[in-house]
């Protein structure tokens, strides 16, 4: 009997670690899915958006590299991400801009280096003016937290102030002055 309880709790034993073994696996697995790079997924709409304007041709093909371009702006003007993430968006956009206007037949050469350089100034000051305002309202922040500090600090010493104006100093009882505004109300 001993023997076969032995290989019973020897058998339960193996199937939790095996049941262990699975949810550390699923975990592990978890985390792998939530480990992705965070950029993918702008970089496939910003891939997309440039090879619907290649599949459109013609005039089509500029517009939606410069639509590729609003997009990536927008997302670092919109969402509120750190300045090396904003940096990452940036490259890429003006990487794949570079990309399919080289690859853009109607293009000469000297016109893709021009509007890429005018892109890449004009990203450059949207990522300034990002920074600046971020910087800004983070000050902003900082001295309205000062303000209502002080403004406590000012309520509780006016307090004490009245306090001491309403009670004798030697005694701390109730002096004329509060028994005057005591019987005028």
């Amino acid at each position: 009997m001993c023997l076969a309880s032995e290989k019973v709790t020897d058998a339960n034993r193996r199937s939790t670690d095996v049941r262990d073994l699975l949810k550390s696996m699923s975990t592990v697995t978890e985390i792998r899915t939530s480990d992705r790079h965070p950029y993918a997924g702008l970089f496939f709409i910003l891939l997309s958006v440039a090879l619907v304007g290649v599949s459109a041709g013609g005039e089509f093909y500029e517009r939606h590299l410069n639509i590729m371009l609003f997009v990536a702006i927008s997302a670092i003007v919109i969402f509120a991400i750190p300045l090396a993430a904003t940096t990452i968006i940036a490259v890429m956009a003006l990487t794949q801009c570079l990309f399919f206007q080289i690859h853009n037949p109607s293009i000469t050469l000297g016109s893709v280096e021009a509007a890429t350089l005018f892109f890449a100034a004009g990203i450059i000051a949207t990522i300034v003016s990002r920074r600046t305002m971020t910087s800004l309202a983070q000050k902003t922040f900082l001295l309205e937290l000062r303000d209502k500090s002080r403004v406590a600090e000012l309520a509780a010493a006016n307090a004490r102030l009245e306090l001491l104006a309403r009670a004798d100093p030697l005694i701390g009882i109730a002096n004329r002055r509060w028994m005057m505004e005591l019987l005028n109300r």
